[in-house]
């Protein structure tokens, strides 16, 4: 018997066939299925100008280079000698400051063990790798001794509940993945032409009519003929305007919304509600068999705090008062829908839509950034780790070549092997 989740997915492939058909008919577009890839050229004399700011765009992508694996790519930027040692290191201060937050733990306080040290040394593509590899061990533990896990990977598709945890993405979602795309593949097509590397073309991959990635096509001989300094700059420009954009995003108009709007729409919206009903319960909850789907809760506020994990939460509900806690994560793992007293107006809608746009921009493309710098064959840090390992490889008095495609191609099937163990969850 189908499952309602294939189900879903059967219909979301037919309902994209058929416009990917149409437009196969009607317009330049390559169909692979579902799948279409659209092709301009358009944008290229856009990119063109942007491009004439080229000390700009070098510093952008030096930065992502050290972003991308940390003290490692410092010290290949280092040994160029077209730039000088005050600036890299710089570079990497910046790094050290901005990465800060990922070592601090819920409590407050520094988590200065593996996840720091790792963090400063491997950077971001480190960081993401180190997390993989924790939460592969976490599962494989709890399976072990017969305890339920929480999935380490899930998809984000707008419209749709994330798998595993209660989180429903909302369809508006869509406009921070375009902007995410949209920004990552700019970055890589100015940066091509910033290091003299031709753009044949720039484009956007769907579902039918729903993006789902973008792409740059430069000219590939031009960018392997190049020095190993100007195509990781290429590789790792998309991440690190992924991460300029969620931290200007953020800081310039998220923050000020969250400070001076949010607080009187979260007032409004609290008066509004008479209870929450429970619609689901994650299994790894402690609340799972103890509270059951339809029990009202009555202390709303308790759901909308930010919680260190393993923090003990008292509920009030209709079956009386609830103890429990929250999981590894903060979370009570309860998914929920409210009994409003009436209808709000349309102006707690439109500032609740705006700040909810601007939430998962900023969101999307932090975690995009930060995920795209993994050593893993689809993504840029595997190309910018298969150069500086070639590089390492050089020093060392080994082929650069062989060695960049076996440290890159290592990493590749690690990573392979780690979210096969973090999507295991799913199926027990």
């Amino acid at each position: 018997m189908i499952s309602s989740t294939m189900l879903i997915i059967i219909i979301v492939l037919i309902l994209a066939t058929v416009p990917a058909i149409i437009l196969k008919k009607k317009s330049k577009v390559e169909v692979y299925g579902p799948l279409c890839m659209w092709k301009t050229k358009r944008t290229l004399n856009t990119i063109e100008k942007l491009s004439k700011r080229k000390k700009l765009w070098k510093v952008i992508a030096d930065l992502g280079i050290v972003f991308s694996f940390g003290l490692i790519s410092t010290i290949f930027l280092l040994y160029d000698r077209k730039e000088k040692s005050k600036r890299i290191i710089l570079y990497y201060l910046v790094f050290a400051l901005s990465t800060l937050g990922l070592v601090v733990i819920p409590g407050g306080a520094m988590d200065i063990t593996i996840t720091s040290i790792v963090t400063l040394i491997a950077g971001l593509g480190g960081f993401a790798l180190l997390a993989l590899l924790q939460q592969s061990i976490t599962i494989i533990t709890s399976l072990l001794v017969g305890e339920s896990a929480m999935p380490g990977v899930a998809p984000v598709i707008p419209g749709m509940k994330v798998p595993g945890i209660p989180l429903y993405v909302p369809l508006y979602a869509i406009i921070g993945l375009v902007i995410l795309l949209i920004v990552h593949e700019w970055g890589h097509a100015v940066v091509s032409r910033v290091e003299n590397i031709a753009v044949k073309s720039v484009g956007l991959l769907t579902l039918g009519i729903i993006p789902i990635g973008a792409f740059t096509e430069p000219d590939e001989k031009e960018l392997e003929k190049t020095t190993r300094r100007k195509r990781s700059r290429v590789y790792s420009v998309g991440s690190m305007t992924n991460l300029i954009t969620a931290f200007a995003i953020g800081a310039v108009i998220l923050l000020p919304l969250q400070l001076f709007v949010a607080p009187g729409l979260h007032q409004q919206e609290m008066e509004n509600i008479k209870y929450w009903e429970v619609t689901e319960i994650s299994e790894t909850s402690s609340f799972y068999g103890r509270i059951e789907p339809g029990t009202k809760i009555y202390n709303i506020e308790e759901l909308h705090e930010v919680r260190a994990p393993e923090t003990e939460v008292t509920l009030e509900t209709d079956a009386g008062e609830i103890d429990g806690k929250t999981d590894v994560y903060g979370s009570l793992g309860i998914t929920i829908r409210q009994e409003e007293r009436g209808i709000l107006g349309a102006s707690y809608w439109i500032q609740n839509y705006i700040i909810g746009i601007f939430t998962w921009i900023v969101l999307l493309n932090f975690l995009i950034g930060v995920i795209n710098y993994l050593p893993f064959a689809i993504f840029d840090g595997a190309r910018i780790t298969e150069d500086i390992a070639s590089f390492y490889g050089e020093k060392a008095g080994l082929d650069s070549k062989k060695t960049g495609k076996f440290i890159s191609l290592s990493l590749t099937v690690l990573v392979s092997i780690l979210l096969v163990i973090n999507v295991l969850p799913y199926f027990f």
